[in-house]
């Protein structure tokens, strides 16, 4: 692969950028034009003057904006975050009760009824789920090729009426087939 970003100085070879571009075709690159790290070297060996490494390569913005997205809480996370907090203070407010009822009924079983409770009620699970399931979500995307920015993309996507693509080789995978004829005759001659 291209390990950063630069222009080439000597020889011409195909390149596939689909990783980063969406085109799935490669695109043959000459003298003087720029390569980008992180696409692949198809064909012949290049001399490239690097302009652009590490932090400051176009393969490590996509790199924040992928950071970005994880560091950011959606609105369901945070929605499952405050049911958990809301739930955790009337668990504690059943577990008081439970606590005093059995200190009536049976003292000396009180307090593995409320381990009980408290192990039963955990709201782990709530708090733990969405962002696992989020995260799940957004690996698979990743690796089919798309890249979310904001952490709320997939909530929002729910609602969305229609969707707009700004380039071509966005929904194909490179491989034709013949779907439907259509004659222009129906008669047989």
């Amino acid at each position: 692969g291209v390990p950063a970003d630069g222009i080439i100085e000597d020889g011409e070879s195909s390149l596939d950028e689909s990783m980063l571009t969406g085109e799935y075709l490669p695109v043959t690159r000459r003298v003087g034009e720029q390569v980008v790290g992180g696409s692949q070297n198809m064909e012949n060996p290049l001399t490239v003057r690097v302009t652009h490494a590490g932090n400051n390569a176009r393969v490590a913005g996509i790199v924040d904006l992928t950071d970005r997205a994880f560091a950011s809480r959606p609105r369901l996370a945070q929605m499952a975050a405050r049911m958990a907090h809301l739930f955790v203070l009337r668990l504690l407010v059943v577990t008081a009760c439970v606590t005093v009822a059995w200190w009536f009924i049976d003292p000396s079983r009180m307090l593995w009824v409320l381990l009980s409770v408290l192990v039963v009620t955990c709201p782990c699970a709530l708090a733990l789920a969405t962002p696992t399931a989020l995260t799940a979500g957004h690996g698979q995307l990743r690796q089919r090729g798309v890249l979310i920015t904001r952490a709320d993309a997939i909530e929002s996507l729910s609602n969305a009426t229609r969707v707009i693509f700004d380039k071509t080789g966005t929904l194909t995978r490179g491989e034709m087939q013949l779907t439907q004829t259509c004659p222009l005759n129906e008669q047989s001659s």
